[in-house]
């Protein structure tokens, strides 16, 4: 009888560790959100909902990129919502309006 206690507590352990391990890289993915919800503003102070967390988002994009000498940027929408996407020059360069997009960064807002 104590051998199947053991071999019931090990396989409670071993589920337990596996489930473990296998949360390990799901820890650091991005959270899949909705342009709706990455978009999203507290009503304190306006800030973004998701600010420092890192995203995926999907779209459509809906203007040609906007070039500045240190980055571009590039407006995508999903369902009546939008988000500007932001990166170093030239990534968006081949990307059209009605292009479907996916990408990941960290939200953050420009003062």
């Amino acid at each position: 009888m104590a051998a199947f206690a053991s071999a019931a507590l090990l396989t409670r352990w071993s589920t337990w560790a596996a489930a473990a391990i296998l949360s390990l890289p799901l820890a650091g993915a991005p959270l899949a959100l909705r342009l709706e919800q990455a978009s999203s503003r507290t009503a304190a102070d306006f800030s973004p909902v998701y600010a420092g967390k890192v995203v995926e988002v999907k779209g459509l994009v809906s203007s040609p990129a906007i070039s500045f000498l240190d980055h571009q940027q590039l407006a995508i929408q999903e369902g009546g919502y939008g988000l500007l996407l932001e990166a170093a020059p030239g990534t968006f360069d081949k990307l059209n309006p009605g292009d479907e997009v996916a990408a990941v960064g960290k939200i953050s807002a420009r003062a």
